[in-house]
C-alpha cells in the first residue's frame, strides 16, 4: 500500500523530493529511500539531481509508473463497482451520503464540532 500511495503522490506532485514523499506517506527517510530504490529498479519512477540544488533529488513517475497507476485505478474501480452492485439502492444512497460527509470533513469545510457530530 505505501508503494501505491507513493505513486499517487508522485503523480500529483511531479518532481517532488524524497523528504516530501516520506512526510506524506509517514515513513522515515531511510525507509522511503529503500522503497523508492525498488520503484526505480522496477522502472516506475526516476530519481534525478535537482537542477538548482545538487544535494536535492527529485522524483518523477515514468510512463510505466503512470500506466501501472492507471491500471491499478481501473482494477480497483471495477472491483468496487461489482461490490457495490450487490447493494440495494437505499444502501448505495447511504454510502454516497457518508462519502459526501467525509469529503467535506477532510476538505475542512465542516467545523471541528460538526466533524465530531459526524463521528458519533
Amino acid at each position: 500500500m505505501p508503494q501505491f500511495r507513493t505513486l499517487i503522490f508522485l503523480n500529483r506532485h511531479e518532481g517532488t523530493s524524497l523528504s516530501e514523499v516520506a512526510e506524506h506517506i509517514g515513513l522515515t527517510l531511510p525507509s522511503m529511500s529503500k522503497m523508492v530504490d525498488g520503484l526505480v529498479i522496477r522502472g516506475l519512477t526516476t530519481r534525478e539531481t535537482h537542477r538548482e540544488d545538487r544535494r536535492r533529488m527529485t522524483l518523477t513517475l515514468t510512463r510505466r509508473g503512470r500506466t501501472t497507476l492507471s491500471s491499478a485505478y481501473e482494477t480497483t474501480e471495477a472491483y468496487l463497482g461489482q461490490l457495490f452492485a450487490t447493494l440495494s439502492s437505499t444502501e448505495r444512497a447511504t454510502i454516497i451520503q457518508g462519502m459526501q460527509l467525509l469529503r467535506q470533513l477532510f476538505a475542512g469545510k465542516r467545523g471541528a464540532a460538526a466533524g465530531k457530530e459526524v463521528l458519533r
